[in-house]
This record gives structure tokens, C-alpha cells and sequence, in this order.
């Protein structure tokens, strides 16, 4: 019961934060899987390992709730927010991220969420939301300043100084984005261990740095991402592969 409040809650909260009340950032990407099979357990398990992987820390989870909040570790406050919702009953999820760029925002959102269906093995849905909003500040205290006693944390490694990335505009269609993203890892070097989905190819190089390239097509957009230990490194390889798709 408690469960079905949060929809409404959440509405309610993307209505006061309309583009046409505020017009400065931090703006609010969001997406949304409708429809779905998962348990709560299964889909929490995989959105903490997807915010892991992409660099989010401070992962936090209030003990009898489906919500998780996290943020990425930078000097810039709004690189990045986020937050996943994982409502088993009604088959949704949720996943709102922040950011000083609308398309990092609305592209981030779109990402973690097809990663954590992807990880937690639940059935593909097209987002039945995807949009760009500005946080107010007073509802980023919601996310930031939540009772040390109420969580729980995943004590999780400092990688998000190990992954680059970096977003462009595009109207390819998926299969022709696939096809260049493939090409573009290969002549960038990372075409070793080569291995796709339904959204994304990614593959390493000699120096055992990966690159990934996701097609976000239905929001019209590319994500370039290099993993690896030195950041001049990881923005050539980035360089290299948007120069290269």
C-alpha cells in the first residue's frame, strides 16, 4: 500500500519543478521502465552495482524502502545526482538524475536505466517518460540530507576518478548507430573482448582501458565512455572514439 504513494509523490514533485516555473540548473532528467517483471530485491541489487560501475558514490538506502539515492564525486555539485525507484507491485522504475546540462541529465537518466534492466535481467520497455526539469534546491535536500540512522550504505571503491564520458546529439537510427559504434571502437583501438546488447558495444584496448559507446536513440542521443586509471588516457581514447564514430 505504502508503495503506491510513491507515483503520486513523485508526480506531484515534477509538476512544482516544471521548465516553466525555473529557468537556471541544475535540471532534472527522467525515465521511466513501465511494465516489467522483477522483485524488489533483484532490481535494488542491480541499481547499486549500475551506480558502482558509472561512478556514483554515497549510495544510500532508507532500510523498508525500493529507493535509492547516490551521487557522483566531482567539484561540480550537479555532475552528477540520481535517483532509483524500484516499485515491484506496479512493475516500474523509476530513475531521475541531476545535472547542470539538460541532454546530461535527460541522457543519464535514459542510460541507468536500461543499465539496471539490463544487470537485473528484466524485460526491455521503451521509457514511458523521458524528460528534461529543473531541481529546486529545496528538493535537493531531500536527496543530500537524509538521517544517517534511516540509511544504508554500500561501501563502494573511488572509481569516479577512473571513467570519462562525454554525450552528443544524433537522428541515426539504432541499427546504424550500432554499426558505427562498432567501427568507432575498433579503429579507436578497443576491439578486444568486443561484446554488444541491444543498445551498446563496448571492448578494450591494449592497455586494458574500455570504452563504451551507447546508442540512447530514443533520446536522440550518444554516449562515449573510456574506464581506466589515467585521465589523460581515458580523454584521448574519449577523443578518439567521437572522432572516430
Amino acid at each position: 500500500m505504502k508503495n503506491k504513494r510513491y507515483p503520486l509523490s513523485l508526480l506531484t514533485l515534477l509538476l512544482i519543478a516544471s521548465p516553466l516555473v525555473f529557468a537556471i540548473p541544475p535540471y532534472m532528467g527522467v525515465s521511466v521502465g513501465k511494465e516489467l517483471s522483477f522483485t524488489s530485491p533483484s532490481c535494488l541489487a542491480a541499481a547499486k552495482t549500475v551506480l558502482s560501475s558509472n561512478g556514483f558514490q554515497n549510495i544510500v538506502q532508507y532500510k523498508t524502502n525500493t529507493t535509492l539515492f547516490a551521487a557522483y564525486r566531482n567539484q561540480n555539485p550537479y555532475h552528477y545526482k540520481a535517483m532509483i525507484k524500484c516499485l515491484s507491485e506496479e512493475g516500474v522504475i523509476i530513475v531521475v538524475a541531476v545535472a547542470n546540462v539538460p541532454k546530461h541529465a535527460k541522457a543519464k537518466a535514459e542510460s541507468l536505466r536500461q543499465q539496471v534492466q539490463q544487470q537485473a535481467n528484466i524485460n526491455r520497455q521503451v521509457p514511458v517518460v523521458d524528460e528534461e526539469m529543473v531541481f529546486t534546491g529545496e528538493q535537493n535536500e531531500t536527496v543530500t540530507n537524509m538521517p544517517s540512522k534511516a540509511m544504508h550504505r554500500l561501501k563502494t571503491l573511488d572509481i569516479s576518478k577512473t571513467i570519462s564520458e562525454i554525450s552528443r546529439d544524433t537522428l541515426l537510427p539504432r541499427n546504424i548507430c550500432l554499426t558505427r559504434a562498432e567501427m568507432s571502437l575498433r579503429n579507436s583501438g578497443f576491439y578486444q573482448s568486443l561484446s554488444f546488447d541491444d543498445d551498446s558495444v563496448w571492448g578494450q584496448n591494449e592497455k586494458k582501458y574500455k570504452g563504451t559507446i551507447r546508442c540512447l536513440t530514443a533520446s536522440s542521443l550518444v554516449l562515449f565512455q573510456v574506464s581506466g586509471s589515467n585521465e589523460l588516457t581515458r580523454e584521448k581514447g574519449l577523443n578518439q572514439l567521437e572522432k572516430n564514430f
